[in-house]
């Protein structure tokens, strides 16, 4: 079978054959692009090593259209991990983004949003967007003052996340909005080897919850 660091990488390489051609056709467009080491190290995280190649597309006038970003690196924790970035810019301030990850060892992510701040001719302004994504190496001490590093517990933080948001211009410097945010969490078993947090602590609201918010603005 192969192995999920090859996999990874050709599944990038297949993306980036797809989505660039039909990006470049379709704005007739200069594409420059740039791979950046990507090295960093971190308590919680681990230390992760590879390559980002940022690719950035304009149109006939010189106007920044696109950044497609794949990026692939190694983590000494959650294995290779492989990533799609897609940012979409439009004359008055509209913006597409994407995010796609997809790591050996547990994490994923997804994530769109969409911005128009000058909607039907300027008159409304519009955002909407969702994610969802898991965190294999979040961290739990406990709940008080008293506790101590030998109380550090992991989990996977497994969230989804959603958004939308209406304005209307009263004038130029004015806007009044409504909005809405949900967020919906739970926690799986980590990707370290420190405890897992729901077999160390048991109480009440630990497992995760569900929150519903409203925004008048």
């Amino acid at each position: 079978m192969m192995p999920a660091r090859r996999r990874t990488a050709l599944v990038l390489l297949f993306l980036g054959a797809v989505v660039l051609p039909s990006v470049e056709s379709g704005v007739r467009a200069e594409v420059q692009y740039f791979p950046i080491p990507s090295v960093s190290t971190t308590r919680n995280d681990g230390s992760s090593a590879g390559l980002i190649v940022p690719n950035l597309i304009t149109d006939q006038g010189g106007d920044l259209k696109y950044i497609v970003a794949p990026l692939f690196v190694v983590n000494t924790i959650v294995g290779a991990q492989g990533a799609l970035n897609i940012f979409k810019y439009e004359p008055g301030g509209r913006e597409f983004r994407f995010i796609g990850s997809f790591s050996e060892k547990i994490e994923r992510k997804l994530l769109f949003t969409y911005i128009d701040p000058a909607f039907s001719n300027g008159r409304y302004s519009i955002s909407f967007g969702a994610s969802f994504f898991k965190n294999a190496t979040a961290r739990f001490f406990g709940i008080s003052q008293q506790t101590t590093l030998e109380d550090e517990t992991n989990y996977t933080a497994r969230e989804f996340r959603a958004y939308w948001k209406f304005g209307v211009y009263m004038n130029e410097v004015t806007q009044i909005a409504v909005g809405q945010r949900y967020r919906e969490m739970r926690l799986q078993r980590g990707a370290t080897d420190l405890p897992f947090t729901l077999e160390r602590f048991t109480t009440d609201g630990v497992q995760g919850a569900s929150i519903l918010g409203h925004r008048l603005t």
